[in-house]
């Protein structure tokens, strides 16, 4: 409590008004002229609340409609749209220099002397990184500027088996394809 009382102290000598427990008292009103004025009607007639109240219900009832249209079309929208499905960025040869290829990939020359500028790497690094990603030709370097080469695709991998079994349908294709007889095939295939 002496706290709170020195605390008190402190905020009235530094002009702080504080939040008093009590409500304010209201200044009195002479009982002349509280008896001379007319009473004024705060409240409204029982009817005019009734057609307010009727005006409001409508208004909002209008509302409500408005926006179930609206959320039934959103969510029509939404369950009509299948969003793409998100590929996994492949992983980048070398985690060095990734700064650099992902500022490459956007456009296609760029010139050397802005890369430390627009990626934060120092001069040095940007040179070695681009010596580094020549060397695995995945760079190309011409008169100042640098771009990423085009990956070719790559084959797609099969398993052994898939492989094997493969090479047998093809042979077994290959058995079955009807053979010429004669002469007369002879002769043309040792013209062709």
């Amino acid at each position: 409590m002496n706290t709170r009382a020195d605390v008190r102290r402190l905020l009235r000598a530094d002009n702080v008004s504080l939040k008093m427990s009590t409500p304010p008292r209201k200044p009195q009103v002479l009982q002349a002229e509280k008896a001379m004025s007319l009473p004024t009607p705060d409240v409204l007639p029982i009817p005019d609340q009734v057609a307010a109240m009727r005006a409001e219900m409508s208004d909002l009832s209008e509302l409500v409609v408005r926006l179930y249209k609206i959320v039934a079309g959103v969510r029509d929208n939404i369950a009509a749209y299948v969003p793409k499905p998100v590929e996994a960025a492949p992983t980048p040869s070398s985690s060095r220099s990734v700064k650099l290829v992902e500022y490459l990939s956007h456009d296609r020359w760029v010139t050397i002397d802005t890369l430390p500028r627009d990626t934060g790497l120092s001069a040095e690094q940007i040179k070695l990184k681009l010596q580094y990603l020549k060397s695995r030709d995945e760079v190309e370097i011409f008169r100042g500027q640098a771009r990423l080469k085009a990956k070719p695709e790559r084959p797609k991998r099969v398993h052994w088996k898939t492989a094997q079994k493969a090479a047998k349908d093809a042979a077994a294709k290959k058995a079955a394809a009807p053979r010429r007889r004669g002469r007369l095939a002879r002769g043309e295939s040792q013209a062709a």
